[in-house]
């Protein structure tokens, strides 16, 4: 057997386990027990879509204010009313 058959052999193994571990029931049970032991994580998503929707605000507004128009008073409200929730959530500071 020449050096050149598990060259080429392992990196397609590699491939293939990769693709079937994805793709197995393993890694979804792997990733539900990670949520459900490390509280830190729902918080890390909780969190990620709290600035996400923050971002998509704030590009709204700059963009808005960079054409030289104003804010309606109801873009005012809905950013009061964002402020609101972000100062709530971040009192709470709950892991659960």
């Amino acid at each position: 057997m020449s050096p050149k058959v598990p060259t080429c052999v392992f990196p397609i193994l590699v491939i293939v386990g990769y693709l079937h571990f994805k793709k197995s029931a393993a890694l979804i049970a792997e990733d539900d027990i990670n949520l459900e032991t490390n509280p830190h994580m729902r918080r890390l998503l909780i969190n990620t879509e709290m600035i996400l929707n923050l971002h998509l605000e704030l590009n709204k507004i700059i963009i808005k204010l960079s054409n030289d128009e104003k804010l309606t008073n109801e873009e005012i409200k809905k950013i009061n009313s964002l402020q609101k929730e972000l100062v709530d959530y971040m009192s709470k500071k709950s892991f659960g």
